[in-house]
């Protein structure tokens, strides 16, 4: 099925064609170009420039097929033919691949089945000897200008990482109309192989009258959304652009010369590709952070509430150790200090009413203490021998009087003071 596929295509190459339209196929992967010089950006770059765009985006396998089928059908009626694809690379078995969004590639299986040969996007471009290229923007490949491929004579191939390929591809081949040999690959970060020649240009370059006359020429190319989204990446890094709505007035030139004299640049309020580059990436970092902060602060909320409904001392310390500096902090402290506080009483407590039992009152013994109290003034209740609520306060009113500890519980001491009390009574 391949061999008769490259047979047609080689056919192809012998066609003479009634119309030669320039196509080009542009196939991004999933974040591969995100921000407001993505793949809506570089699709209507291509349109701009008289292009027949054949283009689709985080694309499964069998999407991906039938737009190359599409673009198949078109080369025996192609003049220029470009095809663009920023995303994951695999190689296998000597074999390169594009992946699409349905194919791992950890299973050596699916990139063997699933992933599109370059080999085939190569032959599909020797069809056009000396009008071909293909650009690869490789996110996910350690080292995207080591790939091993068999360049067919007569194309061009332009390999790097998709935002380096992006811009070379648009500003320097489409807008500015330069070959080969005038861009510095070294400096753009990318690599160039195959047909290198000063004859073969993606368009022609503007006129230089023109293009000195209009300082916002990269601006112009920008859609209504390209420009929504750098309003947005501009408010999302606080520097207020004015309403989002796609229009650079006074108030998104003003965020726009603020960011650039935050960053060191040339504060002329208009942006070049580098900087609208620039500006999306801080603006995907700030957004970020914040997701993250977000995150954290909804954790620091779900650990809260659990150590408010527990309401134990392990419950609050186990939290102040998690967010020693966290919004529920100072809460959690003063919780932890009201139990802590709450627990020394109740201990204490608990060493009066042992010091108590040890005494071995019988009731008729307490019966007498309550009639003690009575006798001086301090309503310990009936003589029942229990003690009660009304004892409890009595005894720590006598103990107070006393000068002993307040704590209505009976003590040696204690009893000592109400026996010399009874004597001072008689």
């Amino acid at each position: 099925m391949f061999a008769h596929r490259l047979l047609t295509l080689f056919f192809l190459t012998l066609a003479s064609p009634l119309v030669a339209a320039d196509v080009v196929l542009i196939v991004t992967g999933d974040e591969a170009l995100p921000g407001a010089l993505g793949h809506d950006n570089l699709t209507q770059r291509f349109r701009d420039a008289g292009y027949e765009v054949y283009a689709g985006e985080d694309l499964n396998r069998a999407d991906m097929t039938k737009l190359i089928a599409q673009v198949e059908g078109k080369l025996a009626d192609t003049g220029r033919l470009v095809i663009h694809l920023s995303g994951p690379v695999a190689a296998e078995a000597g074999l390169s691949v594009y992946l699409p969004r349905d194919v791992s590639p950890e299973s050596r299986t699916e990139v063997l089945t699933g992933g599109v040969p370059l080999a085939l996007l190569l032959e599909m471009a020797a069809t056009r000897p000396g009008q071909s290229m293909l650009a690869l923007g490789l996110p996910r490949l350690a080292d995207p200008l080591n790939l091993n491929l068999d360049i067919p004579q007569g194309v061009l191939v332009l390999r790097g990482r998709p935002p380096e390929v992006r811009d070379v591809v648009v500003d320097q081949m489409l807008r500015a109309g330069r070959t080969v040999p005038q861009i510095d690959a070294a400096a753009a970060g990318v690599q160039f192989d195959g047909l290198i020649t000063d004859f073969f240009r993606l368009a022609e370059p503007p006129d230089p009258a023109a293009s000195d006359a209009d300082p916002t020429a990269v601006e112009a190319q920008l859609s209504e959304a390209d420009r929504v989204q750098i309003q947005t990446d501009l408010a999302d890094l606080g520097y207020g652009p004015g309403d989002v709505d796609g229009v650079f007035g006074s108030a998104t030139r003003g965020a726009i010369r603020a960011w650039q004299r935050d960053n060191g640049q040339p504060a002329d309020g208009v942006l070049s590709s580098a900087q609208i580059r620039d500006l999306a990436d801080a603006a995907t970092a700030e957004r970020a952070a914040r997701a993250a902060a977000s995150s954290a602060e909804q954790a620091e909320r779900e650990a809260w509430d659990l150590a408010r409904t527990t309401d134990t001392l392990r419950a609050y310390r186990d939290f102040l150790v998690a967010y020693p500096e966290g919004r529920f902090t100072a809460r959690a402290q003063d919780r932890v200090d009201t139990l802590e506080a709450a627990s020394e009483t109740a201990q204490r407590i608990r060493g009066y009413r042992q010091q108590e039992q040890n005494l071995g009152l019988t009731v008729a013994s307490v019966a007498v203490i309550e009639r003690r109290l009575d006798a001086l003034g301090l309503a310990a209740g009936p003589p029942d021998g229990r003690v009660d609520r009304q004892t409890r306060r009595a005894i720590a009113t006598f103990q107070a009087q006393r000068g002993l500890t307040p704590t209505g519980y009976l003590d040696p001491a204690t009893i000592q003071r109400l026996i010399l009390a009874g004597a001072e009574a008689q």
